[in-house]
C-alpha cells in the first residue's frame, strides 16, 4: 500500500502527454474561477475602500451612478458643471458642517487631474475612516503646487520638487499642453490601493491659472500667455466646479438634505448618499456575478469531463498492465485505489498549477485593468475562498475518478492476459 502513490505517479509519467494536458485543462479552469472571483472581490473591496465619512455628493443634474463613478472612482466624465455660488450657498446651510469642491478636465500623461481645496486631505477618508497620509512632502503651499498619487510618482519616477506639465483634456494622449505653466511637486500620497493612487491633485486656483488665457476652449496664441508668477495678481476664484462633497453635522439629516438638493429650484442638481448608491450598484451587478459563476463552473466540469474521458480511454490500453498487477498479488481493491490515486493526483496537480498560473498572471492583469478602467486591485493572497475552491476541485476529481476505477475493479484477471484478435 505504501507504494500506491509512487506507482500512480509513475503511471501518469508513462502517459505524460495525456496527463499533462489533463493537468493543464484543470489548472486553466481553476485559474479562471479564481481570477473571476478575485476581480469581483477586488473591485468591490477597492470601491468600498475608496471613500467614507462623506455624507452627500452633489453634482449637476445627472444619473446617480455616473455621479458616483466620476467623483469617487474617476471613471467617466461629468455631463455639465455647476456654479461655485451653489457650493457657497450650501456651505452656509445650517445642517452642513463642511464642503469640499472637486473639479476635473485635465490630465498628465494619461493620469487624471483633480482640482480641489486643501481641505480635501483633511476631510477625505478611506475605509474605516482612515485619513490620507503623505509618503513624501506635504500639501501645496500655493496654487503652483501639485500632489501625486503613489502610482503616478512610482511609474513616472517623480520626486518632491520636480516640475511637471499638465495637458488639456482627459485623453491618454493630448495635443495641447500647458507648457507655459509648469507645476512643482509638493507632496506624494501614501499608497491607498484605490483610484487615488492614479490621481494628480492640484488646487482650484491652479486649475483656474492654467486656463486663465484660454478663450472659448481655445489656447492662447504663442507669445500671448501670462506667466504663472504674474497670475497671483489676477482673480483665480473658480466660477464652476464638477461636484462637491458634503459633511453634515448630523447624519440623521442626510435624507432631508438629499431631498432639498434634488429639488433645488435655483439650479438643477443631483445629490447622492455614496454608501446607498454603491449598494444599489452592487445589487444591480448580482445577475452578472451569477452568470460568471455559472460559466466558470461549466468550465471546471468540462475539464473534469476531459479527465474522465482520458482515464476511460486508457483502460483498454492498460488491461495487460492491470492483469500483471493482479498476477503479482494486487487485489481488485488495490486496482480501485490506484485509479482513485491517479484521479486525486491529476486534480491536485491541476489545482496547484492554477495557483502558480494565477500568481504569474496577476501582476500584468492588475496593470492592464488599472490602465483600462482605473480599477486598482488589492494584492492577491491565498485565503479561505481559494482553499475551498482547491479542496472542492480535488474532491470532485477524486469522486469522478471512481467511475473508471470501478470499471477497472470489475475486470477479471484473465481479461488482460488473453490475447484478443
Amino acid at each position: 500500500m505504501k507504494y500506491l502513490f509512487y506507482l500512480a505517479l509513475r503511471s501518469l509519467i508513462n502517459r505524460k502527454t495525456a496527463s499533462l494536458l489533463t493537468v493543464l485543462s484543470i489548472g486553466l479552469s481553476v485559474w479562471l474561477t479564481l481570477s473571476v472571483e478575485h476581480i469581483r472581490r477586488g473591485a468591490k473591496e477597492s470601491f468600498e475602500n475608496s471613500i467614507s465619512g462623506i455624507d452627500l455628493i452633489v453634482g449637476a443634474r445627472t444619473g446617480s451612478f455616473q455621479l458616483l463613478m466620476f467623483t469617487v472612482f474617476q471613471m467617466g466624465s461629468p455631463n455639465a458643471n455647476l456654479s461655485f455660488t451653489t457650493l457657497e450657498r450650501y456651505q452656509k446651510h445650517p445642517l452642513v458642517d463642511w464642503v469640499v469642491p472637486v473639479s476635473m478636465g485635465d490630465s498628465h500623461k494619461g493620469y487624471r487631474v483633480l482640482a480641489t481645496s486643501d481641505t480635501f486631505f483633511d476631510k477625505y477618508r478611506l475605509a474605516k475612516s482612515v485619513k490620507l497620509k503623505f509618503s513624501e512632502g506635504q500639501s501645496w503651499q500655493n496654487f503652483t503646487g501639485v500632489v501625486l498619487g503613489s502610482e503616478v510618482a512610482q511609474k513616472m519616477n517623480y520626486r518632491v520638487g520636480d516640475t511637471i506639465v499638465l495637458s488639456h483634456g482627459m485623453a491618454a494622449r493630448s495635443l495641447q499642453h500647458h507648457d507655459d505653466k509648469p507645476f512643482y511637486i509638493s507632496g506624494i500620497l501614501s499608497k491607498t490601493h484605490t483610484s487615488l493612487d492614479r490621481l494628480v491633485i492640484i488646487s482650484l486656483q491652479g486649475m483656474q491659472a492654467i486656463h486663465h488665457d484660454w478663450q472659448d476652449g481655445a489656447a492662447p496664441l504663442p507669445g500671448e500667455e501670462t506667466p504663472l508668477e504674474n497670475l497671483q495678481e489676477h482673480d483665480l476664484h473658480p466660477h464652476e466646479i464638477s461636484a462637491f462633497y458634503i459633511g453634515l453635522k448630523s447624519r440623521i439629516s442626510a435624507l432631508t438634505m438629499l431631498r432639498e438638493i434634488n429639488t433645488d429650484k435655483k439650479e438643477p442638481l443631483t445629490a447622492i448618499i455614496p454608501g446607498l448608491t454603491l449598494a444599489e450598484l452592487w445589487n444591480g451587478l448580482n445577475y452578472a456575478e451569477d452568470a460568471l459563476f455559472i460559466i466558470t463552473l461549466a468550465v471546471i466540469l468540462t475539464s473534469f469531463l476531459a479527465m474522465l474521458i482520458a482515464i476511460y480511454s486508457s483502460l483498454q490500453e492498460r488491461r495487460r498492465e492491470m492483469a500483471v498487477l493482479r498476477s503479482l498479488g494486487g487485489s481488485p481493491g488495490y486496482i480501485l485505489l490506484l485509479f482513485l490515486a491517479e484521479s486525486f493526483m491529476l486534480s491536485f496537480l491541476g489545482s496547484l498549477s492554477s495557483l502558480f498560473l494565477f500568481a504569474g498572471v496577476l501582476l500584468p492583469l492588475q496593470s492592464l485593468l488599472a490602465g483600462l478602467t482605473g480599477l486598482v486591485l488589492p494584492a492577491w493572497q491565498i485565503g479561505a475562498y481559494e482553499l475551498k475552491i482547491v479542496f472542492a476541485v480535488i474532491t470532485l476529481g477524486s469522486v469522478l475518478g471512481f467511475f473508471p476505477a470501478y470499471r477497472a475493479y470489475r475486470n477479471q484477471l484473465h481479461d488482460g492476459l488473453e490475447i484478443k484478435n
